[in-house]
C-alpha cells in the first residue's frame, strides 16, 4: 500500500486522481474497510469537505462522509481539533468511546471499530485530512507509523501541486490585476484572428 501510494505521488499530476488512487489502494491493497480524504474549500468558512473515497458502499458510508464533513464544524469535535492543532485522532476500539457517544454511534453504524483521522498540510498548516476506518480493532505501532508516512507523503504531493498550479498561474496572468501576459495575450489574439478569417470560408463551404 505505502509503495503503490509513494509511486502515485510521483506519477499522477492531478489532485483530484491522486487522492482517489491512494484511498483505492487503501482499501483494496491496504485492507481497510473504508479510505477518505477531505480538504478545505475557499470560501469564508473554509468548508471541508469529502474530494475522494473508497470502501463501504451503500447509505452507512455516505452517512459517515457527511457526519464527519460537518464534524469540523462543530466545537470540540475530533476533526475541527485536529485541523486546528494538526494532532491526529485515533480510535482503537470504538466500543470504548464512552465520552464521545456521537462518535461511537457513527462508527457502529457504518459497521467500523477502528479509525484514524490524519492531518494532511501545507507549509505546516492542516488544510485536509486522511480517514482509514476498519472493521476491526487495535491498530498496531507499526501501522500507525505506516499511516503517518503515507499522509506525509500525500502533504508533500498536495503542496507541489499547488507550487506548480501557482508557477502555471503566474507564468501566464499577472497577480494584481489577474489579466493575461503579453505572450498568452497574443496567443488568444492569434487563435481568434485565425478562427475569423476561416468562419466565413466554413460558412460557404455549407451553404454550397
Amino acid at each position: 500500500m505505502l509503495s503503490g501510494i509513494n509511486a502515485a505521488v510521483i506519477r499522477i499530476r492531478e489532485r483530484g486522481e491522486l487522492f482517489s488512487e491512494a484511498c483505492r489502494l487503501a482499501v483494496e491493497v491496504g485492507g481497510y474497510s473504508m479510505a477518505m480524504v477531505l480538504l478545505k474549500q475557499p470560501g469564508t468558512r473554509r468548508r471541508i469537505e469529502p474530494v475522494a473515497w473508497s470502501g463501504s458502499g451503500g447509505k452507512d458510508a455516505a452517512l459517515l462522509r457527511n457526519w464527519i464533513a460537518e464534524s469540523a464544524a462543530r466545537e470540540k469535535s475530533a476533526i475541527k481539533t485536529l485541523l486546528q492543532t494538526g494532532s491526529p485522532f485515533i480510535c482503537n476500539d470504538s466500543n470504548q468511546l464512552s465520552s464521545d457517544l456521537e462518535t461511537k454511534r457513527i462508527l457502529g453504524e457504518a459497521q467500523l471499530r477502528s479509525m484514524a483521522a490524519l492531518p494532511l498540510s501545507v507549509d505546516q498548516t492542516p488544510v485536509g485530512v486522511l480517514i482509514l476506518a476498519a472493521a476491526a480493532g487495535i491498530l498496531s505501532d507499526q501501522e500507525l507509523q505506516m499511516m503517518r508516512e503515507v499522509a506525509a507523503n500525500l502533504s508533500f504531493a498536495l503542496q507541489y501541486l499547488q507550487k506548480a498550479r501557482t508557477v502555471r498561474f503566474l507564468s501566464h496572468f499577472n497577480p494584481h490585476t489577474g489579466l493575461a501576459r503579453r505572450p498568452l495575450f497574443c496567443d488568444r489574439v492569434s487563435w481568434r484572428a485565425d478562427i475569423g478569417w476561416r468562419w466565413p470560408l466554413w460558412i460557404s463551404s455549407i451553404l454550397a
